[in-house]
């Protein structure tokens, strides 16, 4: 823009000077403005160029970070074992998508967690756009002896709709974490009879799963019995599907040859 400037003003200058009505008879206030204005644009000129060369080096920059996280070899480094793994395919959550799916996808939430809405919106919609390689199962990290805790009654609920009426899981748990309804609504809207004593043992499973991990935080992501690493937005899973099929086929290959 400074540079079209700059070049109309240096045109109509050469076509003043070369025309019939220039003379060497000038004044000062005619000549002004256009010395003002050549020397206004040299530091635009300089400022400009300096903003679009530090844009196009911040812009190259984020290019390389982002190749960089992409590498299935960092993600793998960076995600972490679960310690005590045992009894965690014997607690019975919330599960979305392909049981045959190559990424088993594991969300640890509580339904007073702020964090945790984001969390479950990512794992669904991942869910949702790869139903076929990707097995979301949601679990809850609740105290159970905490009478007072007035969620409790959410997962409770949430666990005995997924028992008793499992059509319906999607829509209660999405009322609760992607349309954020008030605990009052979202209550009198899912109400249950009763909760069964199996609900209340789940619960406490769950929730003694969790303690013997220390996680005593949410949410928990863990991929393929690994906790996923903080570095990464659960969203970014997408990037690495074809590696985790890759990972799996390969030892298979290995054994055919």
């Amino acid at each position: 823009m400074c540079l079209m400037v700059s070049f109309l003003i240096f045109t109509q200058s050469a076509i003043w000077f070369l025309s019939d009505l220039f003379t060497l008879s000038f004044s000062f206030s005619t000549i002004f403005p256009f010395l003002f204005s050549l020397l206004l644009l040299i530091p635009i000129g300089f400022v400009v160029k300096s903003i679009a060369k530090d844009v196009l080096n911040n812009e190259n920059s984020l290019k390389e970070l982002k190749k960089f996280k992409r590498n299935y070899s960092l993600l793998n480094f960076l995600s972490k074992k679960v310690s005590h793994q045992n009894g965690f395919e014997d607690l019975r959550g919330l599960n979305f998508g392909n049981r045959s799916a190559v990424v088993k996808l594991s969300i640890i939430i509580s339904p007073s967690c702020a964090h945790c809405h984001k969390t479950f919106q990512e794992a669904f919609d991942l869910v949702l756009k790869f139903p076929d390689k990707i097995f979301l199962s949601v679990l809850f990290n609740i105290n159970p002896e905490n009478l007072d805790n007035p969620y409790k009654a959410v997962v409770e609920r949430l666990l005995t709709i997924n028992r008793s009426t499992p059509g319906k899981t999607v829509e209660a748990i999405s009322d609760w974490h992607i349309k954020k309804m008030s605990l009052k609504k979202w209550l009198k809207k899912w109400h249950v009879d009763n909760v069964s004593m199996m609900i209340n043992q789940e619960i406490n499973k769950q929730y003694e799963w969790c303690s013997k991990n220390n996680f005593n935080y949410t949410p928990v992501k863990i991929v393929n019995e690994k906790l996923f690493p903080n570095e990464y937005e659960l969203s970014e899973l997408k990037y690495f599907l074809n590696d985790f099929v890759e990972e799996k086929e390969t030892p298979v290959l290995e054994r055919i040859a």
